[in-house]
């Protein structure tokens, strides 16, 4: 997933993030024949940017999990207290002024900025924030990211006449980047309407035993206070976001934020969504294929331009095992099962070479990436035979669901079944409409399941493969492993920089051990990007449209 998140050095009790912000992540490089944006002056305001993406299941930013939702909207129509600066990848202001750091780190303050107006022209104020607070841990709501933000939070106090002060339960070292960017504040007025709170007092209200049920109802956002809002959604058609003239970030740097609307088209076959492109519907056409499309079609070169890079947004295709389902706790079985994967060739066959290879959890190509041992399981189904035999294994049936209508999770399915089954195992697609599918996985109804997984700016793998967090957090493996878990626990909480990294390279090499899930490959983004759009600049967030301006129609 690819949540965008800046901080000014600059900022009491920010200067030591240095490594966090920057660990991890390749510098994207240059990004020539890209007009670069003069902070100095405004631009045209107006265009739209046109995308096609898979519709969400839900835009509730309570539940919210999937990475459009996420990331082509919610980022865009509801502010959290920080942000990231899309070239640099630093922390920044947003609705929070400025924030420090008290107690050894167990307390985190931030100072509301003045004058901040959902997109309905209501002020937000400390009020909203803290019935987001208290709306998000009511009991019975299966959180989405908001869950993963909180989670370390232990209470939020109200000080002074603007200050937010979260106190923690226990010191993480993400804990405040990820609180900083991850904590979107939503209408308290709009959210009592919609679940029919009325005036009640909060206590009282959130008491209600039916209250859960109906916020996981709620699929509409409601008014954020972010550069964009909700404007229209036609579901299995389209969602606009528009342009929020209460927007304080215009108001504020008037040079930025020029685009009048985006629009996120909900197609996807492939051959359909290429007619769109050609007939100048979309402005963005993923493909890993996007230089030969402009050399099989050169009137495309004469509209669209195409751009390979990387971005905080992405991660690695990969299949999370269901280790509470025999065969797959034993680490000799996804060892073979990792074995019939033959990386180089999806990298090569699959996204025209426009992927890495998948060595360890961490980014490839990043610090922790290349001083970790390669010794990751090598391609070899005969081997991989061998291991599940002497496991006690014999001609298995997988059943791998994949995500309904996304053509690239079968065409990985497909890659995949021939080296499994040369392996004696035989690989079975299940496709899912993906709230079915997220509604399985969190169950552990399944086999395996095959996910493009996102990775954070700042890498705590404690989230995703700690034993604490089988059972409602995101070790969907329920992965559970004792020398892990107490290396995991201290690079969860450790602050110096220097020992972390130890402790994530010791993860490292205990996730290659034991192959809790099997990863695939990293795709890097290619596209084929519209050339009217100007200020166009490849930072650690991708094509990010904050700085963007059309000079036509």
């Amino acid at each position: 997933m690819r949540r965008a998140l800046l901080l000014f050095a600059a900022l009491a009790g920010v200067s030591t993030l240095g490594w966090w912000v920057l660990a991890g992540l390749p510098s994207p490089g240059p990004s020539p024949q890209h007009s670069r944006s003069d902070p100095a002056r405004p631009h045209p305001r107006g265009g739209t940017y046109a995308l096609a993406v898979q519709e969400p299941a839900t835009l509730n930013p309570f539940t919210a999990v999937g990475a459009v939702a996420l990331r082509a909207v919610l980022r865009y129509t509801h502010d959290a207290l920080a942000d990231v600066d899309p070239q640099t990848g630093a922390l920044r202001p947003a609705l929070a002024e400025r924030w420090t750091i008290q107690d050894g780190g167990r307390r985190i303050r931030f100072s509301l900025r003045r004058g901040v107006e959902f997109s309905d022209g209501t002020p937000l104020t400390r009020a909203d924030a803290a019935f987001t607070f208290a709306l998000a841990r009511i009991d019975g709501l299966p959180l989405g990211a908001l869950g993963d933000v909180l989670a370390p939070v232990r209470a939020l106090h109200l000080v002074g006449e603007r200050d937010l002060e979260f106190e923690l339960g226990e010191v993480t070292a993400t804990a405040l980047p990820r609180l900083a960017t991850g904590f979107l504040v939503v209408s308290e007025a709009h959210w009592r309407k919609v679940l029919g709170l009325g005036t009640a007092d909060t206590a009282s209200a959130l008491r209600d035993a039916g209250l859960a049920a109906r916020v996981r109802a709620v699929d509409r956002p409601g008014p954020g206070s972010g550069p964009f809002h909700v404007a229209q959604w036609e579901p299995g058609s389209f969602l606009r976001l528009a342009h929020n003239p209460h927007s304080w970030r215009r108001a504020e740097r008037p040079e930025d934020w020029n685009l009048a609307a985006l629009s996120l088209r909900f197609v996807q076959d492939p051959a359909a969504r290429f007619t769109m492109l050609r007939q100048g519907e979309l402005d963005v056409f993923d493909d890993p294929n996007a230089e030969q499309l402009i050399a099989r079609h050169p009137e495309l070169a004469e509209t669209h331009r195409p751009l390979t890079y990387d971005h905080v947004g992405l991660g690695h295709f990969a299949v999370v095992w269901n280790h509470r389902r025999p065969p797959f706790g034993d680490r000799r079985v996804r060892t073979a099962l990792s074995q019939c994967i033959d990386r180089p060739g999806m990298a090569r066959e699959l996204f025209a070479g426009h992927a890495r290879v998948s060595r360890g959890w961490f980014r490839p190509e990043s610090k922790l990436d290349a001083e970790s041992p390669d010794n990751a399981p090598r391609f070899d189904p005969d081997a991989a035979r061998r291991q599940l035999a002497a496991a006690g294994i014999a001609a298995p049936r997988l059943h791998l669901m994949i995500a309904a209508g996304q053509a690239q999770h079968r065409r990985i399915v497909e890659f995949l079944a021939p080296s499994f089954l040369r392996a004696g195992v035989t690989l079975i697609a299940a496709p899912l409409e993906w709230g079915t599918l997220v509604t399985r996985l969190r169950a552990h109804d399944f086999d395996g399941v095959l996910l493009h997984i996102s990775l954070p700016q700042w890498p705590d793998p404690f989230l995703q493969f700690h034993s604490s967090q089988a059972a409602g957090g995101r070790n969907w493996a329920g992965y559970r492993d004792g020398e892990a878990d107490a290396v995991l626990t201290k690079a969860h909480t450790e602050p110096d920089p220097v020992a972390r990294h130890a402790l994530l390279l010791e993860f490292q090499r205990l996730f290659v051990r034991d192959q809790p899930i099997s990863l695939l490959v990293y795709p890097l983004s290619s596209v084929l990007l519209h050339r009217r759009f100007q200020g166009v600049e490849l930072g650690v967030l991708g094509l990010y449209p904050e700085r963007w301006w059309v000079t036509g129609k």
